[in-house]
């Protein structure tokens, strides 16, 4: 893998046995067990904005789609046909805008998914710690079937399994850390300088769509908090559907079925609330129902029990009298 980085260095990579760490003394390393973790996404952050980097890049006009810009003072006024031309030639250009939103969304999971696998890295055990646990695991076997005895196994197993906790996973963050760093340095080289180059081109892109004339045209047309690909969407809609004539006509159905939507959220809000109300009232009504149930029983039980000993003294008195006479 070295090799083979090496080889990239005219391109104005920096050498990859230099990005990869600085090899720390053993008592350091020692030291850095008691904030392990820290010490490992430290290294994730660092190497991750050493890789990922976004370079401020040029506008790129080629991006923003070439539409046919009708005055926005006079849209309202268009028959039902230009108007949908209008609203198709806005639906491009939040259309291209979307799609390179959708592109920054793809970046920022695949660099999460990155550091994830890193984070995974950094938990991983090599070989010989896998191989120490397996060994002790069957001297214990082995040790327990000798002696016959089942205490021996779970005291043997307590044993190992403490061991593995540690001392062996103590062992492999001394001894493994440099494995880890070199295959998440890796990892980032690999991955991460194209990732950059992808979100800086379009990160360029939705620069120069917001800036470019055609959203600001679309935004003079349906309005700023209208200039949205599924809205545009509706809007075409009324006006295929013929409940609206115009633009204007459209954006305030628009608002108002929102609002419609919302009571009715509300509305149903309401109901479920007062549908627990009810439910938590049939509850108590039934817990206080039951709880008065069992008070009377409980009485019952105590009248029962006072009448049984009243009858038992009674009969105790006769016989003691029957017997002294």
């Amino acid at each position: 893998m070295s090799s083979e980085l090496n080889e990239q260095e005219e391109l104005d990579i920096t050498n990859y046995e230099e990005l990869t760490y600085h090899k720390t003394s053993l008592v350091q390393r020692l030291l850095d067990i008691s904030d392990y973790d820290v010490q490992c996404e430290k290294f994730i952050d660092e190497r991750f904005e050493h890789h990922f980097i976004i370079t401020d890049k040029d506008l790129n006009p080629a991006c923003v789609p070439v539409v046919e810009m009708e005055d926005p003072d006079g849209v309202n006024a268009l028959s039902r046909s230009d108007v949908l031309t209008v609203l198709d030639s806005v639906r491009k250009i939040t259309e291209a805008r979307d799609k390179v939103i959708d592109i920054l969304q793809k970046v920022d999971d695949e660099t999460e998914r990155c550091k994830n696998t890193a984070r995974e890295i950094m938990k991983t055990w090599p070989l010989w710690a896998y191989i120490i646990v397996f060994v002790l695991a069957v001297v214990s076997i082995v040790w327990s079937i000798a002696v016959k005895s089942f205490l021996a196994f779970l005291f043997l197993g307590g044993l190992t399994a403490l061991i593995s906790k540690y001392l062996i996973s103590k062992l492999v963050k001394i001894f493994d850390i440099d494995r880890k760093k070199n295959e998440i340095e890796a990892l980032f080289y690999n991955t991460l300088p194209q990732l950059g180059v992808s979100f800086s081109d379009a990160m360029a892109d939705l620069k120069s769509l917001n800036m470019s004339e055609q959203m600001k045209w679309g935004a003079e047309v349906v309005g700023e908090d209208m200039l949205d690909t599924e809205a545009i969407d509706i809007l075409i809609g009324y006006i295929k559907s013929r409940r609206a004539d115009n633009i204007k006509e459209a954006v305030n159905k628009f608002d108002l079925d929102g609002h419609h939507q919302r009571m009715e959220i509300m509305q149903q809000e309401i109901d479920e609330a007062t549908q627990i109300q009810a439910e938590e009232a049939v509850k108590q009504t039934a817990y206080a129902e039951q709880t008065a149930k069992n008070a009377r029983a409980t009485a019952v039980a105590s009248s029962i029990t006072a009448y049984n000993s009243w009858k038992t003294s009674k009969y105790a008195k006769k016989s003691y009298k029957t017997i002294k006479s």
